[in-house]
C-alpha cells in the first residue's frame, strides 16, 4: 500500500508538468506521411559518458550525475567515470523520499478513492460529451493520425478532456516510440550493489491527521476545470510536440549518452517554455490537496542533499537530469550556496 501511495502521490501531482514537453513555437502541422515510428532509435553511445558534476566547497565534494527515464534497450554507455567516484563515496542520496503515511489501510482506501474519483471528473468533458464534437475538424484529425500510431483506442479518449486527451496519447506514443528501453538507473543501482553502497534512507512522515485534511480540504473544493479556450491552446501545444516526436524522441537519450549538455539544456528549456506560454494554467492536478506534501517531501530531500554535501568528504546522487540543469535546479542551487560548481569532463576528452 505505501508503494502505492507513494506512486500515485508524486506521478499524479507531476504528470502534467512532465507529460507536456513542447518547442514554444507552433511548428506547422506535420502530414501523415511523416509521422512514422518504423525506423528504429539507434543511439551509440560505446565511448559515451553521460552528464557529470561536481559540485565542492572547503574540503567536501558532491557529485551529481544526471539521468534520464530510459534508453533503447541496446543503449552502451561507459560508466568507469562514475564507478571510482561511487567507490569512495562516503554517502549515496536518493532521487526520491520514501514516504511514510501513518493514516492505517483503510484511510489510505478511502482516501485514495476520493482522490481517484475526483481525478475521473476532471479528467472528462461536461455533459458526456465527445471530443469529435468539441473540437475543430483539423485538430480533432491531427489527434486520430497520431494516435493511429498508436495502442491507443479511440473509445479510450473521446470522452476525456482535451488536455487529458493529449497526455494520454502522447504517453501512448512514448510508449510505441520507446518500445523497447530500458532505465539507466538500474545500471547504477547495479553499481551501488556491487560496492556494496547503501543509499541513504530519507522518509518524509504524513501525520494521519496532515493527510486526512489534505483529502477533506480536495473533497470540500475540487479543482476547477481551466477555461475552454485556455485547456485548447495547451492541447494542440501537445499537438505539435508529438508530431515532432517521432522523429526526435531518438535525440535525447543520443545527448544524454554523450553528454551533450547544451542539447540536453535546449531540449529541458523548450519543455519549460511550452508550460509556461501554453499550459500554464492547466496545472489541474498539481493543485490537488495532496500537492502541497510532494512539493513538502522533496523539499526535505533537497535539504537533506545540501546537509549530506556540507557535511561528508565525498557524495554522490543520480537524479533526473532535467531537475540538474532546469532553471533554479539543483546546479543552481548549489552555486547560490557557495559551491565551485564544475561539469566533470570524460576521461577521453581531458587534455
Amino acid at each position: 500500500m505505501l508503494n502505492h501511495l507513494r506512486t500515485f502521490t508524486f506521478a499524479a501531482a507531476l504528470s502534467l508538468a512532465m507529460l507536456a514537453p513542447a518547442p514554444a513555437q507552433e511548428p506547422a502541422a506535420a502530414s501523415e506521411d511523416e509521422l512514422r515510428i518504423d525506423d528504429p532509435i539507434i543511439v551509440i553511445g560505446e565511448n559515451g559518458y553521460p552528464p557529470l558534476w561536481r559540485a565542492s566547497r572547503d574540503d567536501n565534494e558532491m557529485y551529481i550525475f544526471g539521468l534520464i527515464d530510459e534508453v533503447p534497450r541496446n543503449t552502451q554507455w561507459r560508466t568507469d567515470q562514475i564507478e571510482p567516484i561511487i567507490q569512495r563515496a562516503n554517502i549515496i542520496l536518493p532521487d526520491e523520499p520514501e514516504l511514510d503515511i501513518n493514516i492505517g489501510i483503510i484511510s489510505a482506501v478511502r482516501s485514495l478513492v476520493t482522490v481517484q474519483n475526483t481525478l475521473d471528473d476532471i479528467e472528462k468533458n461536461a455533459n458526456g460529451q465527445d471530443l469529435k464534437t468539441i473540437l475543430d475538424p483539423v485538430d480533432y484529425g491531427r489527434l486520430t493520425t497520431i494516435m493511429g500510431l498508436t495502442k491507443v483506442k479511440p473509445k479510450e479518449i473521446e470522452k476525456l478532456r482535451p488536455s487529458y486527451a493529449a497526455i494520454a496519447v502522447s504517453r501512448a506514443l512514448r510508449e510505441a516510440i520507446l518500445e523497447k528501453t530500458v532505465d539507466p538507473s538500474t545500471t547504477v543501482r547495479k553499481l551501488y550493489d556491487k560496492h556494496k553502497k547503501q543509499v541513504l534512507t530519507v522518509e518524509f512522515k504524513i501525520a494521519k491527521m496532515d493527510f486526512l485534511a489534505a483529502i477533506r480540504e480536495l473533497r470540500a473544493n475540487p479543482p476547477i476545470p481551466a477555461a475552454r479556450h485556455v485547456e485548447l491552446a495547451c492541447f494542440r501545444a501537445h499537438l505539435n510536440r508529438m508530431e515532432t516526436d517521432a522523429s526526435s524522441w531518438g535525440t535525447f537519450p543520443q545527448a544524454w549518452v554523450n553528454g551533450d549538455v547544451d542539447s540536453l539544456r535546449a531540449n529541458i528549456d523548450a519543455r519549460s517554455r511550452l508550460i509556461d506560454a501554453s499550459c500554464r494554467d492547466i496545472n489541474i492536478v498539481g493543485d490537488l490537496a495532496v500537492g502541497d506534501l510532494v512539493g513538502r517531501a522533496r523539499r526535505q530531500l533537497k535539504d537533506t542533499l545540501f546537509w549530506a554535501a556540507a557535511k561528508h568528504k565525498t557524495g554522490f546522487v543520480a537524479m533526473g537530469v532535467d531537475r540538474v540543469l532546469e532553471k533554479d535546479g539543483i546546479l543552481d542551487q548549489f552555486r547560490d550556496r557557495g559551491y565551485q560548481v564544475e561539469f566533470v569532463t570524460p576521461p577521453e576528452k581531458s587534455s
